[in-house]
């Protein structure tokens, strides 16, 4: 499974912190929004089962 962390691999952000800014720039952003991206898969993943738990107890009563 993937790890989702802030910033990529150690390897990949030292490779980073030498590489020109204009790459840094290239690369950052995809970074930020692949975590912003994985947030809002979570919170619609965790909004589903709520409805899936709503759905059982009302299936249940």
């Amino acid at each position: 499974m993937t790890r989702w962390c802030r910033w990529p691999s150690y390897q990949a952000w030292r490779l980073l912190r030498r590489s020109p800014p204009r790459v840094r720039d290239l690369v950052l952003p995809y970074f930020r929004a692949r975590d912003v991206l994985h947030l809002k898969i979570t919170t619609l993943q965790e909004q589903r089962e709520k409805a899936d738990n709503m759905e059982r107890v009302l299936l249940a009563a």
